[in-house]
């Protein structure tokens, strides 16, 4: 799979630009936890992917290891897939940071620029030559 950061997408809604990942992570609430998959992350939020995923809502707490650093987050659950989402789309719930101590944000924040830079490309434009 190849993946490309775009510089805008007009129907982009997000204040942070996610950059793609494969990380194992756990979610948890007072009701359950759950082994998750994070796919997409930015400094404000991720994409979680789960066979199940919590409620539009939902308070959760995510746990990871991120580039060397344990972070804890205190989250809410922003969207979810349903039953009723397309079969191109992962089942699972996109998460909004709340609640993170500050070096954790500092961790997060270098992992995103590091791979944002990663996986940037630009278009140069060339002279036009003369005719």
């Amino acid at each position: 799979m190849a993946h490309v950061l775009s510089n805008s997408d007009p129907d982009e809604l997000r204040l942070h630009a996610r950059v793609p990942c494969s990380h194992q992570a756990q979610v948890q609430s007072p009701l359950r936890k759950a082994e998750v998959l994070l796919t997409d992350l930015s400094p404000g939020g991720c994409f979680a992917a789960l066979p199940e995923p919590y409620p539009k809502g939902a308070r959760i707490r995510l746990s990871c290891e991120l580039a060397g650093h344990s972070l804890s987050i205190g989250c809410q659950v922003a969207w979810s897939t349903g039953p009723d989402r397309p079969d191109w789309h992962e089942a699972g719930m996109g998460i909004e940071f709340l609640e993170m101590e500050d070096d954790a944000r500092v961790s997060l924040n270098r992992y995103v620029g590091e791979r944002f830079a990663r996986y940037r490309i630009e278009a140069r434009r060339t002279p036009a030559r003369p005719a």
